[in-house]
């Protein structure tokens, strides 16, 4: 379902992916708004980045996800981009090429519409790139970038040249399962996703808290008593307590 969104035309797109304002070729940029006006799945806006829920972190994991992932691909990549181009392994019209390709890399994640299931396809670096070099005039820089960008993982080829190990590292460094890396400025719905994580690690902080806390008051009694399972227990023995409770009463392993 896509109907909490506006319809996409060029500005609604610019809202959304605010990124495509940074590639510098102004052809370039042009082509990469018209191949997500005409070509982008609908689903590429509200799917998962990970569809088995065992890859990515918990907020690209639901609706929104692989919009979001697609995002943090960029930052990475631009974030990774500055070191290499002052070592002069990569120059700025590589750069140009990476932001395009960052974006575009997960465009048919879920294979090429209509499709009726929904989950990764594990081709889709091959499939995204064969189809963008059917039917956009994308540089072949850009297709080699989309093919490998998975490195040694399914379909595509592995990396061949610095911009693509760079452009693989920023999509692998933003999918890993702790990652949370920040975008600049993210759109409403975007934020309520980024929001919707913080919380639920907030809630996870304040039940660690709570039980560090009732673990405290206990290690001042616990000088006047012995733990069942565990044995005498000095005053400084707080580890003791915490293991415990965490463990609901049973001795640690």
């Amino acid at each position: 379902m896509t109907d909490e969104l506006p319809d996409l035309d060029r500005e609604e797109l610019l809202r959304r992916l605010p990124e495509i304002r940074k590639i510098e070729d102004e052809k370039l940029r042009e082509q990469v708004i018209d191949i997500f006006l005409h070509h982008c799945p609908d689903y590429f806006w509200w799917c998962p980045a990970s569809s088995s829920g065992n890859h990515h972190p918990p907020d690209t994991r639901g609706r929104h996800g692989l919009w979001l992932h697609s995002r943090r691909a960029f930052s990475a990549f631009e974030d990774l981009a500055r070191t290499e181009v002052e070592m002069e392994h990569i120059d700025e019209d590589e750069v140009d090429y990476g932001r395009a390709a960052i974006l575009l890399h997960d465009l048919f994640k879920q294979g090429l519409p209509p499709r009726d299931e929904h989950h990764t396809q594990g081709d889709h670096d091959r499939v995204a790139s064969r189809f963008s070099g059917r039917k956009t005039e994308l540089p072949d820089e850009i297709l080699g970038l989309i093919d490998s960008h998975n490195g040694a993982w399914n379909e595509g080829k592995t990396p061949e040249n610095e911009l693509e190990l760079l452009h693989h590292r920023a999509d692998y460094i933003v999918s890993r399962r702790d990652c949370h890396y920040e975008i600049s400025d993210p759109c409403e719905e975007l934020q309520q996703v980024i929001r919707g994580r913080k919380t639920e690690e907030e809630h996870d902080i304040l039940s660690r808290v709570s039980a560090l806390s009732t673990a405290a008051e206990g290690s001042n009694f616990v000088d006047n008593y012995t733990l069942p399972g565990q044995g005498d227990v000095d005053p400084g023995g707080l580890s003791k307590v915490v293991d415990y409770i965490a463990n609901g009463g049973e001795k640690s392993q």
